[in-house]
């Protein structure tokens, strides 16, 4: 599968996709924290407050828990709940059953 994404350009477009997003996203948040002070400061008091007391592995611990939870949420209920073959045809990047 990865070697086929590189030859036709379909892998290196989702980074494209990927990138383009992580860009926007950052960008939108740069600029509401610096056009919107009240915003600014309730989210420097959150993050002080949620973050602050956390020593190394709790901070691997709170960025790698979502991660962790959509897995489960997608591999152990879409999949199972849903046919194979149906979910290789809707992501096909995950379950390469059936071309697309």
């Amino acid at each position: 599968m990865l070697v086929r994404g590189l030859v036709d350009g379909a892998l290196l477009d989702a980074f494209g996709y990927a990138g383009g997003a992580v860009i926007f996203v950052s960008s939108a948040r740069s600029a509401v924290l610096k056009l919107w002070p009240s915003y600014r400061a309730a989210w420097r008091f959150s993050n002080t407050q949620a973050l602050t007391e956390l020593d190394g592995f709790d901070l691997l611990w709170v960025s790698a828990l979502p991660g962790i939870s959509e897995e489960l949420l997608f591999r152990g209920l879409v999949v199972i709940q849903l046919n194979m073959y149906v979910v290789s045809c809707l992501f096909p990047q995950y379950l390469p059953l059936c071309e697309s």
